[in-house]
């Protein structure tokens, strides 16, 4: 069991953690699926490169849902925001 003190100090890394992860495990997921069925070379390139680009994009709009306020107040939070929002921007 975790103090309340404890609990404010692990839970934006957990849940950081967890959200990146389970956002990522997306394209991986749907680029299994598609590879399970019969596509052209350039369509499947194309396909998986949309499905990452698009789950990488959604990433920050998600932080802003789930995360609260608060966690936005730390420097390496934002500049992790930041980063990801460019990446999915390219």
């Amino acid at each position: 069991m975790l103090t309340p003190q404890e609990l404010r100090i692990v839970s934006p890394p957990f849940l950081l953690n967890h959200i990146v992860v389970g956002i990522l495990l997306i394209p991986w997921d749907s680029s299994r699926s598609i590879l399970l069925r019969e596509y052209a070379p350039a369509t499947l390139g194309w396909v998986i490169n949309l499905a990452i680009g698009l789950t990488i994009l959604s990433l920050p709009v998600v932080l802003v849902f789930v995360m609260r306020a608060e966690y936005f107040r730390a420097v390496p939070f934002l500049i992790a925001t930041a980063l990801i929002t460019m990446v999915g921007l390219q």
